[in-house]
């Protein structure tokens, strides 16, 4: 998508090509329409499969997943995306979050790369709405010791604090985001 407009100048170019051998009437004009022809057909072809694909962030990033297994990005992107995400349960008649999805995913890219603070941060928040609070207050920490400037860790980390009554130690968290973002909202709420 950012080579959309550097390509203009080669597509003119082309074009102008294009324009010059069917001015001159040149024999050539019939082998070049073939050529579009097949082009433009197989782009047709790709376009239509690879909107399927593009169909939400879920089937995008699990179709990136089953082309590179080993990478994080993908496995932490879909995470993320199904952390976010509810489906319906239609046998219970409720709105079920999809967490343990998102929690498989987001341990599978913390294991191909442990020191990414914002997948431990997306698993900390997940604990946290588990009520899984000793995860989650080790995965914020892990998250700040690998950069302690990662205001929104400090800010969900204080606020798991203060539901569970640990108000000390979400006035710091606080105060930490306070200091970085001076006007915060959520933090001065707090």
């Amino acid at each position: 998508r950012y080579t959309y407009l550097s390509y203009v100048g080669l597509f003119y170019i082309l074009g102008c090509g294009y324009n010059h051998l069917k001015e001159s009437k040149s024999r050539f004009v019939n082998i070049a329409n073939a050529v579009i022809g097949v082009f433009m057909l197989f782009y047709f072809i790709q376009t239509y499969n690879r909107c399927a694909v593009w169909k939400n962030s879920d089937t995008l990033w699990t179709d990136v997943i089953t082309k590179h297994p080993y990478s994080s990005l993908p496995f932490k992107s879909r995470g993320i995306y199904l952390a976010s995400k509810q489906t319906i349960d239609v046998d219970k008649k409720q709105i079920v979050p999809e967490y343990e999805r998102a929690l498989a995913d987001l341990n599978s890219a913390i294991n191909l790369k442990p020191n990414d603070p914002e997948a431990l941060s997306y698993r900390a928040n997940i604990y946290a709405l588990k009520n899984q609070l000793d995860s989650s207050f080790k995965d914020y920490s892990n998250a700040l010791l690998i950069d302690s400037n990662r205001v929104s860790v400090y800010l969900n980390r204080g606020v798991t604090y203060s539901t569970i009554g640990k108000f000390k130690e979400a006035v710091n968290d606080f105060n930490q985001v306070l200091k970085r973002e001076p006007n915060n909202k959520a933090a001065k709420r707090y």
